[in-house]
């Protein structure tokens, strides 16, 4: 699927289930968000720790696929990064 735009969510944490994806309420929400954001045809990925690579580039990300987080170990360029740290 083509996305018009990409949102990495940035963390300083280095592991995907780090603060604050290990708290339930933020775990789900996120999960709501990225979904929500898919049905528009924006792919929204979460990003964390030293993984930034400049220019919007990251080493490797991790995506929300039917009910956990899963890493993908290939870099990505987001259009929007959404810093939460």
């Amino acid at each position: 699927m083509k996305y018009k735009k990409t949102i990495g969510i940035y963390f300083s944490k280095p592991d995907v289930l780090d603060y604050p994806l290990n708290k339930k309420c933020y775990f789900e929400s996120y999960a709501k968000l990225i979904c929500d954001l898919a049905s528009q045809d924006i792919l929204c990925v979460v990003v964390r720790g030293d993984s930034y690579m400049g220019k919007g580039k990251f080493s490797h990300y991790f995506i929300w696929e039917t009910d956990t987080y899963k890493k993908i170990n290939q870099s990505i360029t987001v259009d929007v990064i959404f810093n939460r740290d």
